[in-house]
């Protein structure tokens, strides 16, 4: 089954363009191309059956492999193994012809590349075929070059399957958090509590931001200015802010209301509308002769390592009396209406102390979540003192740090500083990749890293904080609020900047993954 030769198999291994060439030629040869995808992490029976029914649609059998970074549905620290890795033992199989890899979600993008005649799914993958999904696209892209997409037979066995039952992807300390929160609650228990955040009436206040993201290639030093060059390939706008907390509450709840404010001078108001959920209802300020704040990344395409960062807009004037005014107005008439009055404030300007000092006398039967965010612009002079009062707060072991003057301190002993001055009855501090703290004073949670593979840190902070608060809110305590905004920072950095929401359905199946 394996090919005898490492140099041979090697060779079969070729990028997706180089391998447009050698297709080309094998297609005036006369040659039928069948196209196979996935992630292929841990080979098995399956996946032989799978390539020999392929091989009876054609003559040449082409197997694209997901890239590391964008296998993001598997489960915690996947893949096992590297594209690499994954590539050369594809490529030792005889009924293998050539190896290649995805560089996207889906593989569209090399589906038009290499144009092959036929491609191949397996027949479980028949129902996720439905519009607008990975998969129909992939159907639509192939169908519109004269190709067609063929199911196959499939045999009961899955890479995901074996290798979270036989091969302990998790490190001890999680295992054993796992064990620990099963004992106490079931994917079945969980999910119905996740159910039960659908009637939650809930109100996100915060800043707006645009996050630009600009997709480069590194090419080498300037010999003059002595300053690295890059060509840009792409830029991809995401709605970040508050608008990416409200989509990721959107997911769990049947409305979500959101205030926030834009600039008159390149408003993005169409862009921020567009990118909302449906079940969004937005309320933006617009501010005269203002500019909606925009974060621009220069990315590489290959690493996504982040190269620098430039905002533009107004992201230090705080407003004017009469802007705050129609921010007042606007609470007064429909902040009784909410559970949860969800705050995050990024120290743009948009929260003023009078508003937040009518947030802490105001909101009726809702239960106030805070958080502020110590970024570029406010480092050192926006910190969460300046609340009151809230009755859940979530942030980060810098800001926490920034906020008590305190580098040393465990997390424990910073969790009950912000306890005592905040007067909240349930705190969470995050922790990167050592996981997070979660305490309510009496009865306190650490809980590990649930995945150690990170394509972007952007925004997963913010994920964690909105998805536990709606379990805050709801009243699922204190083990299921730690364990809901730890799946969700976990799904959060393994997609770029604020391209998609990590959605009810994400947390489930990964739950679902962790607890079974």
């Amino acid at each position: 089954m394996f090919s005898t030769s490492q140099g041979y198999f090697r060779t079969k291994i070729k990028a997706p363009e180089e391998l447009a060439v050698s297709i080309n030629q094998l297609k005036k040869e006369g040659k039928r191309i069948v196209f196979c995808h996935g992630v292929y992490d841990v080979l098995h029976y399956a996946h032989m059956h799978q390539f020999r029914q392929a091989r009876q649609y054609g003559d040449v059998l082409v197997v694209s492999v997901t890239a590391d970074l964008f296998v993001t549905d598997r489960g915690p620290n996947r893949p096992m193994f590297s594209e690499q890795i994954r590539s050369e033992v594809l490529a030792g199989l005889q009924d293998v012809d050539f190896v290649t890899h995805s560089r996207a979600e889906n593989c569209v993008e090399l589906l038009q590349i290499l144009k092959p005649h036929t491609y191949i799914k397996g027949g479980d993958s028949k129902a996720k075929c439905t519009p607008g999904s990975g998969l129909f696209l992939e159907k639509q892209t192939v169908e519109s070059q004269g190709g067609q997409l063929v199911f196959t037979n499939t045999l009961p066995v899955h890479s995901t399957f074996l290798i979270n039952n036989h091969l302990d992807p998790y490190p001890e300390e999680v295992l054993s958090y796992l064990d620990s929160f099963t004992s106490k609650c079931s994917f079945g228990k969980f999910a119905e509590l996740v159910d039960g955040l659908h009637d939650l009436k809930v109100l996100v206040i915060g800043e707006t931001i645009i996050d630009r993201y600009d997709y480069v290639t590194t090419m080498d030093v300037s010999p003059k200015g002595r300053v690295i060059s890059a060509e840009h390939l792409k830029t991809e706008l995401y709605a970040g802010g508050i608008l990416a907390c409200a989509n990721h509450m959107a997911t769990f709840c049947s409305k979500v209301d959101l205030m926030s404010a834009l600039g008159s001078e390149k408003s993005y108001k169409g862009f921020c509308k567009k990118s909302l959920a449906p079940n969004v209802e937005p309320w933006f300020l617009i501010r005269e002769d203002k500019e909606t704040l925009v974060k621009q990344r220069q990315v590489d395409v290959n690493s996504l390592v982040k190269q620098n960062e430039t905002y533009y807009g107004d992201f230090k004037n705080p407003l004017t009396p009469e802007e705050e005014c129609l921010v007042l107005n606007r609470l007064s008439a429909i902040a009784g209406n909410y559970d949860l009055i969800f705050v995050l404030d990024y120290g743009h300007g948009i929260i003023t102390p009078k508003i937040i000092q009518f947030l802490n006398q105001n909101i009726g039967r809702a239960k106030l979540a805070v958080s502020t965010q110590t970024n570029s612009a406010n480092k050192g002079f926006h910190l969460i003192t300046k609340y009151p009062r809230a009755d859940y707060v979530s942030l980060d072991k810098y800001e926490v740090q920034l906020a008590f003057s305190d580098r040393d301190s465990n997390p424990d002993h910073m969790a009950g500083l912000l306890m005592d001055k905040l007067e909240a009855k349930m705190v969470s501090v995050t922790l990167g990749p050592k996981g997070s703290f979660i305490t309510t004073g009496n009865y306190s949670s650490s809980i590990p890293a649930l995945l150690k593979k990170v394509v972007d840190n952007v925004g997963a902070g913010d994920a964690y904080f909105a998805i536990s608060s709606l379990a805050y809110a709801a009243g699922l305590g204190l083990e299921v609020t730690g364990f809901i905004g730890n799946v969700a920072g976990s799904l959060a950095v393994t997609i770029i900047g604020n391209k998609a929401p990590v959605t009810k359905k994400m947390v489930l199946e990964f739950a679902k993954i962790l607890l079974n």
